[in-house]
């Protein structure tokens, strides 16, 4: 379940909560909050393994580039070997294959850099987001307690009936 989704069901609980009378408090049904809230801790690591899933793609895509420049290096060292008498193409080639190692590392280093900061915003989006939403869930929780103990504090006060 995608987090806005627990989050709204978690409103709507409050929201649909019996009110207490003559107050702005409401009575919550306490199994069905904690129970939500499981769903919100279970909910939240999407984020950790979307983050992960960007790491993933930027190893992969190191991978492929070191790839290709084994590839490079692997076929401009065959050539070499084919035309060791002809020292100018010998040249040409080991600088071939050099600026395509340092190019396929170019290429890695900038994506590397980007998946990185990608990454980094996503975890950091999620955590305030998170954060956030602990915040506003703690308000009302608090908010509820003080409404009940009041209610306790009423009744309390209250002559009982009955006993003279």
């Amino acid at each position: 379940m995608a987090l806005s989704e627990v989050l709204d069901q978690l409103e709507s609980v409050v929201a649909n909560a019996s009110r207490v009378p003559a107050t702005t408090r409401a009575l919550l049904n306490t199994s069905e909050l904690l129970e939500l809230i499981q769903q919100l801790r279970m909910t939240l690591p999407q984020a950790v393994r979307d983050s992960e899933e960007i790491v993933r793609q930027r190893e992969e895509i190191i991978s492929q580039a070191a790839r290709e420049a084994n590839r490079t290096r692997a076929q401009a060292e065959k050539d070499r070997q084919g035309r060791l008498d002809q020292s100018d193409v010998l040249k040409e080639a080991r600088e071939k294959a050099e600026e395509t190692v340092e190019e396929a590392k170019r290429r890695s280093n900038i994506l590397t850099d980007k998946a990185g900061a990608e990454a980094k915003t996503l975890v950091q989006d999620a955590n305030e987001y998170i954060k956030n939403t602990l915040y506003s869930l703690e308000e009302q929780i608090s908010g509820l307690l003080s409404t009940v103990r009041r209610g306790i504090e009423l009744l309390d006060k209250k002559p009982k009936s009955g006993r003279r």
